[in-house]
Formats: structure tokens, C-alpha cells, sequence
């Protein structure tokens, strides 16, 4: 199961995903994704993957899609984030912003970008 919260500034458009994505959880996704980014041009959009916790191959597809349009990537976990390390080094369209946490806090982060090396942040 996946559940998806989208939220939307004038700057920011945010998909905030907890749960599997895999099956008809990614046509769920692509059907938001479709109807949504559409209507924002100039909006950053965000796609948050902090509490995601099953990516399958569709989900993966899903996300590359995703990528190649500029979406940016947030995440912790380590499988999430080699997945998403990897869906960069296809392409330069896109940032990860990797979440290290430290018990449920967010402490700390690191900032992957093609078009240069991950560099740690304060959060």
C-alpha cells in the first residue's frame, strides 16, 4: 500500500510518498504525477521518499521518468538512496537531497547533484 501526499506553494509542488511503490501503486503515482505536473510550469517539483519503503522495477522506471523531467529527489535509507545515486549518475536533470538519520530526527544531509559531487549540509 502507498500513500501520497501532495502539497503546493507558488514555488514548490511536493509528492510525499510512505509505503510500497510497486504494482498498482506506480499507476496510482503516475496517474497523480500525469494530472498534476501539467498544470505547474516554473514550479520546482519534489518528490519525497523518505518513508518509502519497497521500490520495485516499475517504481524504478517511474522514478527515471521523474528524473528526466527534473524532479528532485528526497530520501533516507540506504537502499532508497543507492537506488536514487543510481538514477542520477544516468543523467544530469536531477538533485537527491539524502536525509541521514539519527534515530527518527533528520540531522544531517548530504546534496548529490551530476553537476558536481555530494557536499554535506547543515539541516
Amino acid at each position: 500500500m502507498l500513500r501520497i501526499i501532495q502539497s503546493e506553494t507558488a514555488t514548490e509542488q511536493r509528492w510525499t510518498l510512505c509505503g510500497r511503490l510497486m504494482g498498482p501503486s506506480v499507476a496510482v503515482l503516475r496517474a497523480c504525477w500525469e494530472h498534476d505536473h501539467q498544470s505547474a510550469d516554473g514550479v520546482q517539483r519534489v518528490l519525497d521518499l523518505s518513508d518509502v519503503t519497497l521500490i520495485d522495477e516499475s517504481g524504478e522506471k517511474l522514478l527515471a521518468e521523474m528524473r528526466s523531467v527534473g524532479v528532485q529527489f528526497v530520501a533516507a535509507g540506504i537502499a532508497t538512496k543507492h537506488l536514487l545515486e543510481n538514477l542520477c549518475a544516468q543523467g544530469p536533470t536531477s538533485d537527491v537531497t539524502i536525509y541521514k538519520a539519527a534515530g527518527r530526527q533528520h540531522s544531517r544531509k548530504s546534496r548529490i547533484s551530476k553537476t558536481g559531487g555530494p557536499s554535506e549540509e547543515s539541516a
